[in-house]
């Protein structure tokens, strides 16, 4: 059985050393490398039918969090869909004591269609981040520094991205 970075390298067409440093972008808090490599590795990927379809928020979101769950979980812990604040957040990624960067993350996603401004449709997602207080499960973690919301707007192979970083409270 293909292991999951295998699949990533095959299908992403990457080297294991190449895939680390893109996590690592985001771990590390380089936002915008991270999303940069993203949109290739999109664009290489998905397919266009089936990020049109109904379900294409199910597709990214199984698609977000396979990248991060088998490569990052001896210092992350990654969870999807978890119950945080007054709803669900769609991934978040919280350091262990042992992780190598103090930062902690909120990915919410948005399906926008042809006709919708990706960057607006971005920025929207970020608002039930804040509004219902997403960050909640993540401040009880004492060594977070940082919380980084990242608000994901996807179209078919295109996506982009607005963030916010901010200093745990």
């Amino acid at each position: 059985m293909t292991s999951t970075l295998q699949w990533i390298e095959a299908k992403f067409k990457t080297n294991p050393q190449e895939y680390k440093v893109f996590v690592m972008h985001l771990l590390k808090g380089d936002v915008a490398k991270f999303i940069e490599k993203l949109k290739s590795y999109l664009d290489a990927s998905a397919s266009y039918f089936d990020s049109a379809s109904k379900q294409a928020e199910l597709l990214y979101n199984g698609f977000m969090w396979g990248l991060f769950a088998s490569s990052v979980n001896e210092d992350y812990f990654v969870e999807k869909e978890r119950e945080t604040g007054e709803r669900r957040a769609d991934l978040l990624i919280i350091p262990k004591e042992t992780a190598p960067y103090p930062y902690a993350f909120i990915l919410e996603y948005k399906i926008a269609t042809k006709s919708e401004d990706l960057k607006k449709v971005a920025q929207a997602a970020l608002h039930p981040i804040e509004t219902k207080k997403y960050d909640s499960k993540i401040k009880m973690y004492k060594h977070v520094e940082k919380i980084i919301h990242l608000g994901l707007a996807f179209s078919e192979k295109n996506v982009e991205a607005a963030y916010q970083i901010n200093l745990k409270v």
